[in-house]
């Protein structure tokens, strides 16, 4: 295994794995590993996890990968991006479940996702996540965790955001307004 992404990947306030390798390079008397398509791990919030299928998950990654990488695109979408030897990087995108996506600022050490059950997940921040994969620095909001709080170095409070309520939603528009002259 070269890369592993911990995520909500379903939007069931449990975190998921993604995870994908393989061993094309080997010394002359070890065999290829090359046995892996790549595997979409649900868990089930009590740190256990389950494989899901190929054609559930549409993940397949079964080159000589080298490492991953989540980044945000835009306001809604994440990509996961698969380093490959002597390849293309493979892309996957996952954009059904994200509402929104909050990017930590320069001192923000950690975040609480606060979930709609008032479960919370702290999602650390990190400059650099591990050998050959990184991770950039956000987080997302979507209906199991709809609110999140940023915390600076020791734990100081830095900021909130929580996501609109879609009925609640008010539109303002603005209304022209003729002015009348003051008579002198």
């Amino acid at each position: 295994v070269f890369g592993i992404q911990a995520f909500d990947f379903d939007s069931d306030s449990h975190l998921d794995l993604l995870i994908n390798g393989n061993l094309h390079q080997s010394e002359i008397e070890t065999p290829r590993a090359d046995a892996s398509i790549g595997l979409y791990l649900r868990g089930d919030g009590k740190g256990g996890f389950s494989p899901v299928s190929l054609e559930e998950s549409g993940f397949k990654s079964d080159y000589d990968c080298r490492g991953s990488v989540m980044l945000p695109f835009g306001n809604n979408r994440i990509d996961i991006l698969v380093a490959v030897n002597n390849s293309s990087v493979q892309q996957y995108s996952f954009d059904d479940q994200i509402d929104r996506i909050e990017y930590a600022r320069a001192g923000d050490d950690y975040a609480l996702l606060i979930g709609k059950d008032g479960r919370t997940q702290k999602v650390e921040f990190y400059h650099g996540s591990g050998y050959l994969s990184q991770q950039a620095r956000f987080v997302t909001l979507n209906k199991a965790y709809p609110h999140v709080k940023f915390f600076s170095a020791g734990g100081k409070f830095d900021r909130e955001v929580k996501l609109a309520q879609k009925n609640k939603r008010r539109i303002i528009k603005k209304k022209k307004v003729k002015h009348k002259r003051l008579k002198k």
